[in-house]
């Protein structure tokens, strides 16, 4: 293990007698170019980092030999692109680590020789599109994140090839659409993250592949409707989070197909009124957070169908009555939060459904 600690550039020929170095830390100095051929006497290196320099490019070879590497962090560089091959001989490569640098654009082939890559970070640099294929030679992939970039759309075919793909992040972009098909052949993804973009609505074809997907966060979009049916195949999932949006009302069957939802979040929206059985698909719901609402009312019915509810949050809205009735078969209740709210008037038995 050597950290290398100099502000110069990497003189060829340092690294020759290091035949067994496993593991070389070159972070947070001032290089600029890495050479041709300058690890490629480090034949049993597995760790490289290289993060916090001011790399503007890397020079087709400079990573040639490292066939046993395992983990390469550039992080925090200041390069704008990636050329076609440049990672070809690390065909053990299982973590890069490329956030924080300036790629507005990810060429074609960039990705090749990284058939075995389990991570891929590509989040805070410059990205406006992803193009058709970009990282279909990454049959391994489990995790990809995109997040803090400048993307605006992706389109069909971004994400071919990702069928191992168990985590997707794309939050905190400027995405306004996704094209209807852009998540097709990522059957095994277990977690979605588009919050913090400008989505103004969902598709109803957007999610249909998703069938093992576990957990959906949509917070803080201008979501103001939710589609009958939009979440039909979502038949694994679990959490739910659609905070921060323009909500105004939930239609019936939003919910349909959430079987096995157990946390639901629709805080700091603008619901006023909340219908009876809207939540009536839900029966393994264990946490509902509709706190920072405009509920004014709770119409009896409403929550309906969650028998298995453990905590309700509904604080911070409105609500002047609780009406007879309004809690009724909410019988595994722990927690019910009503605070910063304009309650006058309980009226006998509106807690008569919390009784076990």
């Amino acid at each position: 293990m050597i950290y290398y600690n100099s502000k110069n550039l990497i003189s060829p020929g340092i690294f020759d007698d290091l035949l067994s170095l496993k593991d070389l830390y070159i972070s947070e100095n001032n290089l600029t170019v890495l050479s041709k051929d300058i690890f490629s006497s480090l034949k049993e290196l597995e760790n490289l980092d290289l993060s916090s320099n001011k790399l503007q490019n890397l020079e087709s070879g400079c990573f040639d030999n490292l066939s046993q590497l395992d983990s390469l962090d550039i992080a925090n560089n200041a390069l704008t692109t990636l050329s076609r091959g440049v990672f070809n001989d690390l065909e053990f490569l299982l973590d890069l680590d490329l956030s924080s640098n300036k790629l507005h654009k990810l060429e074609s082939g960039c990705f090749n020789g990284l058939s075995k890559l389990v991570e891929l970070k590509i989040d805070n640099n410059g990205l406006t599109t992803l193009s058709k294929g970009v990282f279909i030679n990454l049959e391994n992939l489990s995790t990809l994140i995109l997040d803090s970039n400048n993307l605006q759309n992706l389109e069909s075919g971004c994400f071919d090839g990702l069928s191992q793909l168990d985590l997707l992040s794309v939050k905190n972009n400027s995405l306004t659409t996704l094209a209807e098909s852009v998540f097709d052949g990522l059957e095994n993804l277990r977690e979605l993250n588009i919050n913090s973009n400008n989505l103004h609505n969902l598709q109803l074809r957007w999610f249909n592949d998703l069938s093992q997907l576990e957990k959906l966060n949509i917070s803080n979009n201008s979501l103001t409707t939710l589609p009958e049916g939009v979440f039909n195949r979502l038949e694994n999932l679990e959490s739910l989070y659609l905070d921060s949006n323009k909500l105004q009302n939930l239609k019936s069957g939003c919910f349909d197909g959430l079987k096995k939802l157990e946390l639901l979040s629709i805080k700091d929206n603008s619901l006023t009124s909340l219908s009876k059985d809207i939540f009536i698909s839900l029966e393994n719901l264990e946490t509902l957070e509709l706190e920072s609402n405009k509920l004014q009312n709770l119409e009896s019915g409403c929550f309906n169908g969650l028998s298995k509810i453990e905590r309700l949050d509904i604080s911070n809205h409105s609500l002047t009555t609780l009406s007879k009735g309004v809690f009724d078969g909410l019988k595994s209740l722990k927690v019910l939060e009503l605070d910063s709210n304009k309650l006058q008037n309980l009226e006998p038995g509106c807690f008569d459904g919390l009784k076990t």
